[in-house]
């Protein structure tokens, strides 16, 4: 698993202490690709637009960003 896509996970995990706010100062911030916001989507059992709009609100660029607006 890449880091951008582990970040992403950590913060949907209820079982760790990762918050959106400690996540933005990561630095594993980056890009995501569509198939990584997927598999992170699917992990955690939630939509792939609320996967993407949590990676968008914590700064990861993705091909996604503009699809939801």
């Amino acid at each position: 698993m890449f880091e951008t896509e582990q970040l992403l996970a950590d913060v949907l995990n209820p079982k760790t202490a990762m918050t959106i706010e400690s996540a933005r100062s990561d630095h594993r911030i980056g890009p995501i690709s569509l198939p990584a916001l997927a598999s992170v989507a699917m992990r955690h059992r939630t939509t792939f637009r609320e996967a993407a709009e949590l990676a968008a609100r914590l700064g990861m660029s993705h091909e996604a960003e503009d699809w939801f607006e």
